[in-house]
């Protein structure tokens, strides 16, 4: 598995998406991540994440090790703080 700061790079240079929608994630793992809502599916999200806290990420879905890529996450995986809110 890719280390935090391996994975922050990479979604680092990820490519733009939608609007400016930050939120918050808290994962199972009680890893926070922050980032941007790129899509919403019923069931998954999927993420441009640009910041970890914590020293583990687990129960992940998948993560997708490519620069252009999102974090997917089934949707009962997070819960979510819109931070403009």
């Amino acid at each position: 598995m890719a280390n935090i700061a391996d994975l922050r790079e990479l979604f680092l240079r990820a490519l733009q998406c939608l609007d400016d929608n930050y939120v918050k994630f808290h994962l199972y793992s009680n890893v926070e991540a922050t980032g941007r809502l790129a899509a919403i599916h019923p069931r998954e999200f999927y993420i441009l994440v640009n910041e970890f806290g914590g020293n583990v990420i687990s129960h992940f879905s998948s993560v997708v090790l490519r620069p252009s890529d999102f974090i997917s996450l089934q949707a009962d995986m997070i819960r979510t703080n819109d931070l403009n809110a």
